[in-house]
């Protein structure tokens, strides 16, 4: 673990990067505590030269915390987005790499993970026998002894007769369908399993 005290030079080369950074940069592990020290030594700092207010070095002091402030709320900010996103995808079935992220994040990861989860399956405790759609979700077929899956629609399908489908199917649609018509357009690529409160590979 970094021991070094985090600068002033390098809050600013951080929040610079983390600005113009798509991609969750990396960090040193002590990133949030040593931030904390940072702003704790410059508010220090103010309060030491405040004995002299109209001194030009306590004026120099307290612009530098206010920037201070500001880049670690807007670095925290970022990167808590950043995180959030890849909860976000990660509880949709993608993959999440975790290396870049600090022991703060990670926690904040696997929790917006699993809110995620439980949001994007609100819909699925409905029973489907509600759904108007008339596509899938009254099928008999999905009661029978092979099963039925819940998959998203990774394409538009506007004619799915040649996968036993009466009615066209849309990107992002969410449908319950008879396992072997789901594996058969899973195979093909044009749909990903939803399995509801399953925990991804990251």
């Amino acid at each position: 673990m970094t021991t070094d005290n985090l600068t002033y030079e390098e809050l600013s080369s951080i929040y610079r990067t983390e600005l113009r950074s798509n991609p969750l940069s990396t960090v040193r592990p002590d990133l949030y505590r040593s931030m904390a020290v940072l702003l704790y030594s410059l508010k220090r700092e103010c309060i030491m030269l405040a004995k002299d207010p109209d001194s030009p070095f306590f004026e120099e002091a307290l612009e530098k915390k206010t920037k201070a402030e500001v880049m670690v709320k807007s670095i925290t900010a970022i990167r808590t987005q950043k995180v959030f996103l890849r909860a976000l995808r990660s509880a949709e079935g993608f993959d999440a790499k975790l290396d870049s992220m600090t022991d703060e994040e990670i926690k904040f990861f696997h929790e917006s993970q699993s809110s995620v989860r439980k949001q994007l399956s609100i819909t699925y405790d409905y029973q489907m026998e509600d759904y108007s759609g008339g596509c899938a979700g009254d099928d008999p077929v999905c009661n029978s002894e092979g099963g039925c899956m819940l998959i998203r629609i990774l394409e538009d399908l506007p004619s799915a007769d040649s996968f036993g489908i009466d009615c066209p199917l849309m990107r992002e649609d969410i449908v319950t369908l008879p396992s072997d018509l789901a594996r058969s357009l899973i195979s093909d690529g044009k749909a990903l399993e939803i399995v509801p409160g399953s925990r991804s590979q990251s």
